[in-house]
């Protein structure tokens, strides 16, 4: 299994040390431990092109089962 860790990292409302687990499968999993809240939505760091980083997915460019229509 492949282990991405992102660390600590904010999504929706939480602020969140995480970690991605890939089965053998290819399926990407998302585990977290929430340390506390944040006052914004979605608080995540812009991209080099300006745009929101995206939530709620590993960061390396491998695909995670998207979310419903708001994240998380």
């Amino acid at each position: 299994m492949t282990m991405l860790d992102e660390g600590t990292t904010t999504c929706c409302y939480a602020r969140s040390e995480k970690h991605w687990i890939t089965d053998p499968q290819g399926v990407a999993w998302e585990h977290f431990h929430t340390l506390g809240n944040i006052p914004v939505f979605n608080e995540a760091p812009h991209t080099a092109s300006g745009t929101a980083a995206a939530c709620c997915a590993p960061s390396d460019g491998r695909t995670a089962a998207k979310p419903a229509a708001s994240c998380c």
